[in-house]
């Protein structure tokens, strides 16, 4: 179970991409959500991160 953790803890290190807060309500569906690469976040945008599955 420790490795899980680090495993996670290391995934959720660094944000993948980040969408604006508005956005947010459109990532399921992939055609109006403003998703950015994690370089390009400004205050207020919500982080999204990649888990990996097993």
């Amino acid at each position: 179970m420790a490795q899980e953790l680090l495993q996670l803890r290391r995934t959720l290190g660094m944000p993948w991409a980040v969408v604006l807060p508005l956005g947010e309500l459109y990532v399921e569906d992939w055609n109006a959500a403003m998703i950015w690469p994690a370089s390009l976040a400004e205050r207020g945008d919500v982080c999204l991160y990649r888990l990996e599955k097993p």
